[in-house]
């Protein structure tokens, strides 16, 4: 499954859990610091009525830690 179209996932979840991040590490840790970026461009793109359909290659874990963040 690709996590980064499912972040809300299950398996999101459950590697999510694994990584152990708690709610003080996604506003501070700096290994979140991409994920926190993502989150905010993603908001303001919704809040312009635009539609931001990319995802991190890299490292997919951003495109779920920032769903995340931008539900907090």
């Amino acid at each position: 499954m690709d996590i980064s179209r499912y972040p809300f996932s299950k398996e999101a979840a459950e590697l999510v859990e694994e990584e152990g991040y708690n709610l003080e590490d996604l506003a501070y840790h700096p290994d979140l610091l991409k994920a926190r970026e993502r989150a905010l461009r993603r908001l303001f793109s919704s809040i312009e009525g635009k539609l931001d359909l990319s995802i991190d290659e890299v490292r997919p874990m951003n495109d779920v830690y920032a769903f995340i963040i931008s539900r907090i």
